[in-house]
């Protein structure tokens, strides 16, 4: 789960994401659909920049993300899960 919260009268409206499925080039499905276990990227509407994972986790036992690059490495792909 990803929350953007800082909101200041320079950044208002700038917490939209894209959720495009994942591919290793500059070929989006932007279609506007994906499914449930599909493999997507995430991003940022206003950077253009990909929601990033890092491999190693921090003292508190959470995962750092940033945002960066284009979105075609590995540490750019999140699954899409449902829970009940």
């Amino acid at each position: 789960m990803m929350e953007s919260s800082h909101e200041n009268k320079a950044t208002r409206g700038n917490d939209n994401w894209l959720l495009q499925r994942h591919s290793i080039n500059s070929d989006y499905n932007n279609s506007g659909h994906w499914e449930i276990s599909d493999t997507i990227s995430l991003r940022h509407d206003n950077t253009k920049k990909s929601l990033s994972s890092h491999d190693f986790l921090l003292k508190d036992g959470n995962q750092e993300v940033t945002c960066h690059a284009d979105g075609h490495e590995e540490n750019h792909k999140w699954i899409v899960e449902f829970f009940e």
